[in-house]
């Protein structure tokens, strides 16, 4: 488990180590949540996304916040390459089912002197984004940093 880290934004960091790379992602919230905790979802564990692979699989976060609010979340992730070659993907966990965050901005930037991928988008209590879909104070939301893996899908007729 991660230990909160306040920095002096009034934010809260959670680091942890991606398990397929060993490189950290970490996510930022508003310091006014409480019981944030965030780690990795085993890629064994979900579906595949047909024409999305996940450099660094899945984040898995939840927070507290006020009911019915809307919480700017930040994610910093050690990958490389462009930004507008991502995508940010949610994964619904009981649909079985991943969608594009539509909302967000992902940007290269330093971030405790390493280049990292900052996405960011905001998200609300009971919302879209939010997995329970219940505004009950409570937000969960697992998320990934995705690349195309394929711009054609295979017909097996081969070229023409």
């Amino acid at each position: 488990s991660t230990c909160p880290v306040v920095d002096n934004n009034d934010t809260i960091a959670l680091t942890y180590p991606d398990p397929i790379t060993s490189s950290t992602v970490t996510l930022v919230l508003p310091s006014d949540t409480t019981n944030a905790s965030v780690n990795a979802i085993n890629p064994e564990s979900i579906p595949k996304d047909t024409f999305f692979s996940y450099p660094l699989g899945l984040t898995s976060f939840q927070f507290d916040t006020t009911v019915g609010a809307t919480k700017t979340i930040t994610l910093y992730y050690d990958l490389p390459g462009d930004p507008s070659s991502y995508t940010p993907r949610k994964y619904n966990e009981t649909t079985k089912t991943f969608t594009t965050i539509t909302n967000a901005t992902i940007t290269r930037v330093t971030y405790n002197n390493k280049a990292m991928l900052k996405l960011t988008y905001d998200i609300t209590d009971g919302g879209t984004l939010d997995q329970d879909n219940t505004a009950n104070g409570t937000i969960v939301d697992p998320v990934g940093l995705a690349q195309a893996t394929v711009g054609v899908p295979e017909t097996g007729l081969g070229r023409l």
